[in-house]
């Protein structure tokens, strides 16, 4: 089994691995052993994104997450708000995975940008496939949404 592995490794393109050592990287895959990260590969797109080109917008319909490889992308309500800039390994648009609502902000890459995507239909294929690696995702996604939802509940009680 390990020469097999091997060899999987030596024919890999460059891309691959470079996907591979990004979601490592990514707390939303923590708990994915080495194996599940390669079985998650296939459910991912790649996008490339100009600088100063819109990702997507407040209030349109949401169906995907996305994960920066390269670039950066600002995240806000609106052109006049405080924008968050987020670079390789950071990942948004996350509540779209388990929410049908429109987008409650808009992202557009700050810099030329290699994104992969996560589309809802996608997870839910993982989850028919890989049952026990979708759970752990899904852990991870709850979690961290519990986090954000925390830090803007703390946030707003320290403005008052």
């Amino acid at each position: 089994m390990k020469l097999k592995n091997i060899w999987g490794d030596i024919f890999k393109t460059k891309k691959e691995i470079s996907n591979e050592s990004l979601l490592e990287k990514v707390i939303l895959f923590n708990d994915l052993n080495v194996f599940e990260i390669q079985r998650l590969l296939p459910f991912l797109h790649v996008r490339q994104f100009q600088k100063n080109e819109i990702i997507f917008q407040k209030d349109e319909p949401g169906e995907s997450l996305y994960i920066i490889k390269s670039g950066s992308v600002a995240i806000y309500e609106s052109l006049s708000d405080e924008k968050i800039t987020l670079k390789p390994t950071s990942f948004f648009g996350e509540l779209s995975l388990v929410d049908e609502n429109p987008r409650v902000v808009s992202a557009t890459a700050t810099k030329n940008a290699e994104l992969l995507v996560l589309f809802r239909s996608d997870l839910l294929k993982i989850k028919q496939e890989h049952p026990k690696m979708a759970v752990k995702i899904i852990y991870n996604l709850s979690y961290i949404l519990g986090k954000r939802l925390s830090t803007i509940y703390s946030d707003h009680n320290t403005k008052k």
